[in-house]
């Protein structure tokens, strides 16, 4: 008898049969991770956004307190308490500025990661107290 080396076709078959049960459960397992991880980031990047909107007003002081300073860059918002000046300044704006990053090399997009559109023209709202200058913000 011949010493014969390899695999059967049957042995063969089995293993592909495994590896595609495998295939079946792990790729809808990462696809999920994908998705979490992309919320994850837009929850992120709105909460840096959002602090650098901050920043930027508490940079920008001058732009409140006058209805025409800055507003290539800040549109008013109402209602606002009395005691606050309010505007609102887009992600753009701030990427502009230099405040946070485009997301593109062209530095022209700020991308959002969970249905991949711009986010260049969501607005922050910031408020500034009249009298303290504190300074906070929210999205519109």
């Amino acid at each position: 008898m011949k010493n014969k080396k390899g695999f059967t076709l049957s042995e063969i078959l089995a293993v592909i049969i495994i590896l595609s049960l495998l295939l079946v459960i792990a790729v809808p397992a990462s696809q999920g991770i994908a998705s979490k991880v992309n919320e994850k980031l837009l929850s992120t990047k709105k909460s840096v956004s959002l602090s650098a909107a901050i920043l930027w007003g508490q940079d920008n002081l001058s732009c409140f307190q006058a209805t025409n300073v800055c507003s290539s860059i800040l549109q008013n918002e109402s209602p606002c308490d009395s005691n606050f000046y309010c505007r609102s300044i887009s992600l753009a704006s701030l990427a502009a500025e230099g405040y946070i990053e485009y997301d593109d090399e062209d530095k022209k997009l700020i991308t959002n990661p969970v249905n991949k559109k711009s986010m260049n023209d969501l607005r922050v709202v910031i408020k500034v107290h009249k009298e303290n200058k504190n300074v906070t913000g929210f999205y519109k």
